[in-house]
Parts: C-alpha cells; structure tokens; sequence
C-alpha cells in the first residue's frame, strides 16, 4: 500500500455506472478509445486533464446500473484510483478485477474536497489528507488480499503471479 498524492475529481450520488462511460462503448476494448469517453458527460476534460494518482471523490451509489468492465478499464489506463461513500458489489467487484485502487469513504472526505485539490491518499494509514485546504478525513484500507490484487494488476495479473509462484 502506498502514499499518493493526486488532483481530485469531485463527483456527486448516483453516479451510474454509464454515466462513467456511455454504454455506446460496451463492445469496445481499444483503451485508447475507453480512455478519451471515460466521464465525457460528466466531466469532459477529464480524459484529457486526469494524470497517474489522482482520484475520483464521489459520493453515494457510485457506479449504480448496469454492469460494465470498461469504465474501470479506462481509469485503470489512467492510474486514477476512486474514492467513494458506497458503490454497489458487482461495480467494486469489476473495478478491483480491472485493477482500479477503489477506497471507501469512512469519514468525511467527500465533505473534505473540491474539485481540483490536491490530495494526499495514504493507504496504509486510511487518511486522506487534503493538501489544498487543509484538513483530512478517513478511508477503509483495502484488504490485504484485495491490496495484493490491485498491485499485481488485477484479476488477470493476480491469477497469473499465483500460476507462476506454483509452477
């Protein structure tokens, strides 16, 4: 588990999981294409703004809906990892299969960020520091076993570290 220290990407409740990405993407795997639509609707220079450790900060509900790998595909291209009150199991599911850093939101970060801080996210600590303004709140480490999945890569990598370390 690490520090990092990103911009944030401040985002509301009932965010749905087409509204990260339009469902016209969902016969697409080119990451090229997922990454320049991921948020267009939402927050349209996103794809072009976004860098390696910023976050998404959202609230309540995110990722609702249908389910799809490909928003999670996209951030996962980016390096931007998803901070959030709640998200329902089939999306964290998908977004730790793809590799995506999602934290849970245990105590205020929402209320603690705006759009463009800069943020401090320590993992390990379960603190998220806002660099901005000052101030920090705090988040649900990952499991261990889930920590280990998002570094190996996802599900994929994960499955093929644990093939090698048999072999």
């Amino acid at each position: 588990m690490t520090v990092t220290t990103g911009r944030c990407w401040k985002l509301g409740d009932n965010i749905s999981n087409d509204q990260l990405m339009s469902s016209k993407w969902v016969f697409d795997y080119d990451l090229k294409i997922l990454t320049r639509n991921i948020l267009a609707d939402v927050i349209p220079e996103f794809a072009d703004q976004a860098r390696p450790g910023d976050f998404i900060v959202a609230g309540e509900n995110l990722a609702h809906g249908s389910l799809h790998i490909h928003p999670f595909l996209a951030l996962k291209e980016m390096g931007v990892g998803v901070i959030c009150k709640s998200m329902p199991r089939g999306s964290f599911r998908l977004a730790i299969y793809a590799g995506v850093n999602v934290l849970i939101d245990a105590g205020g970060v929402h209320d603690l960020v705006e759009e463009g801080d800069q943020i401090e996210v320590d993992e390990a600590g379960g603190i998220v520091r806002n660099l901005t303004r000052a101030g920090s709140a705090t988040i649900e480490p990952l499991s261990p076993f889930l920590a280990e999945i998002i570094s190996a890569g996802g599900g994929i990598g994960y499955m093929k570290k644990m093939h090698q370390e048999s072999a």
